[in-house]
């Protein structure tokens, strides 16, 4: 008794379960599509459709609706993990794009050239033969644009052409050095670019400061004359209070020699 029929075993049958077998939400068990159930990532990496997702969120508000909880995040139904709600809702969370490529449409029978896209007999290697000799759809001088690590003892070369050992004369290997030294320079000249327009301004303040000066100064010194005014002032009054003690105190002395003289040619 067979277990597995021999028809299943043929390379055809075998793609078509593999295609057939499309990837789907856990939660509606629907596949994903490009328009309706657009698979979306949470911040834990489990993907749900958008559609699903809106329905969990308004359940949520629908049974705290008297509660008056907004909600800022949503809970996987898998892992419970909170990932915080995009300020455009739900449509802002990130879209699977591998799960999107992996649900589209494609023609398996052919292996095509990963540089011209022609497909043939040397497409098992995923590189035709013409491509090794002709040019490129990469420009490799521009591959320290992304900033990669460095490495000052290897060379930049072609990934396409280093198949063929390097032996046609289209090829050309470019040293590391001088393209990154050219690609730091420009970086360096960014900088003095934006440093020198940081000084422009702080220069543009600082005059502007000084011709504000003058006029600082002069209002200070009206206030510092204002407040010695004053103080001149507060001092006279001061010696006035003391003028005026001592008066009072002749005054009263002079009455008590009067009383007792009065008291005197009384008796």
């Amino acid at each position: 008794m067979e277990l597995v029929p021999k028809s299943y075993l043929t390379v055809e049958s075998i793609r078509s379960v593999k295609f057939n077998l499309k990837p789907s939400c856990t939660i509606c068990m629907e596949a994903f599509d490009t328009n309706v159930r657009i698979p979306k990532v949470l911040g834990c990496g489990h993907s749900f459709c958008i559609k699903c997702i809106e329905g969990v969120l308004k359940s949520m508000q629908i049974s705290h609706s008297g509660e008056g909880e907004v909600f800022t995040s949503f809970a996987c139904p898998i892992c419970r993990s909170a990932t915080p709600i995009p300020n455009n809702g739900i449509s802002g969370f990130s879209t699977n794009h591998q799960l999107i490529d992996a649900i589209a449409p494609q023609d398996t029978r052919f292996i095509l050239c990963t540089s011209c896209n022609t497909n043939g007999c040397e497409t098992a290697f995923h590189v035709c033969r013409q491509c090794t000799i002709s040019k490129h759809k990469f420009d490799i001088k521009t591959i320290l644009e992304d900033e990669p690590p460095v490495h000052p003892d290897n060379l930049v070369v072609c990934s396409t052409c280093i198949l063929k050992n390097h032996n046609t004369p289209e090829h050309k290997v470019f040293d590391y050095l001088p393209i990154r030294l050219h690609y730091q320079f420009q970086r360096n000249q960014k900088s003095v670019d934006v440093l020198r327009s940081q000084m422009v301004e702080k220069f543009a303040d600082v005059r502007d400061i000084l011709k504000m000066l003058p006029l600082v100064v002069e209002k200070k010194e009206a206030e510092v004359d204002k407040l010695l005014d004053l103080m001149q002032r507060a001092k006279c009054r001061q010696s006035q209070d003391v003028i005026f003690e001592k008066y009072k105190q002749e005054m009263n002395d002079i009455i008590k020699i009067l009383v007792m003289v009065k008291k005197m040619v009384v008796l």
